[in-house]
């Protein structure tokens, strides 16, 4: 697997195993919902390590998508699991 941040789709295969995947840090909430959707998950872990707004992201790629989605690792929970 490649990572790249260049604008591009949210992952190409390139040969039998080895796959393209853009990721980036500089996405908006409507990309990052477009992203998702262009992935075609079968599930999504949202980063709340991190940042406070990942149970809210999780919600919406649920409604919006019907996608399953979690927030990990739980807030207040004290551990990453």
């Amino acid at each position: 697997m490649l990572v790249t941040g260049r604008d591009m789709k949210p992952f190409e295969r390139l040969k039998d195993n080895l796959y393209l995947v853009g990721l980036s840090d500089h996405s908006d909430f409507d990309d990052l919902v477009l992203y998702v959707h262009e992935s075609h998950p079968r599930i999504v872990i949202t980063d709340a390590y991190r940042s406070p707004s990942a149970p809210i992201l999780a919600k919406e790629l649920q409604e919006r998508l019907g996608i399953r989605a979690l927030a990990r690792p739980q807030v207040g929970s004290g551990n990453m699991g």
